[in-house]
């Protein structure tokens, strides 16, 4: 059975608006000031969601908004992807 990323956030832990950490899947270059350069490999800690599509994180000591279709997500020791 293949879950998504907001039925294990559900059944793990009901509604989640924050999520540890991510990694990144594919590059994005900012469109704003307020967003991340993405970096495949690149882990964001401190993520917290926005509006749908987007979340806002730290990745180094810098702070942003980023696409959420561009990373995975990692649950204990699983990754998903949304």
């Amino acid at each position: 059975m293949e879950y998504s990323l907001s039925k294990v956030l559900f059944l793990t832990v009901g509604y989640a608006t924050s999520i540890p950490e991510v990694e990144v899947v594919f590059p994005y270059e900012p469109q704003h000031d307020d967003e991340l350069r993405l970096n495949v490999g690149d882990v964001i800690t401190n993520v917290n969601t926005l509006e749908t599509g987007w979340y806002r994180g730290s990745l180094g000591n810098v702070s942003g908004v980023f696409p959420d279709n561009f990373v995975k997500y990692r649950i204990g020791r699983l990754w998903f992807r949304r």
